[in-house]
């Protein structure tokens, strides 16, 4: 623990280990929430769709496959 003048006793993070989603839903929700520039619910919604479990892994290692998905041609992607 810690102490703010501020805010008072606040928690101290020692260690963050960051999981990505396994799920369809939560790469759904994961893609559309914003963090991932240029993909909002409904891309999200596309690229799980056409990809399913594998929408990560084609994201972070075939980008160019996003093309493949339906709205995606002049998005800045390719």
């Amino acid at each position: 623990m810690a102490f703010h003048l501020q805010h008072g006793q606040e928690f101290r993070v020692t260690r963050c280990d960051p999981y990505l989603p396994t799920s369809i839903d939560g790469m759904r929700r994961y893609l559309g929430s914003g963090l991932v520039k240029g993909i909002g619910p409904v891309m999200a919604a596309r690229i799980v769709e056409r990809f399913g479990e594998d929408a990560l892994q084609v994201i972070e290692q075939q980008p160019d496959r996003l093309l493949e998905v339906p709205g995606s041609a002049g998005s800045g992607w390719g």
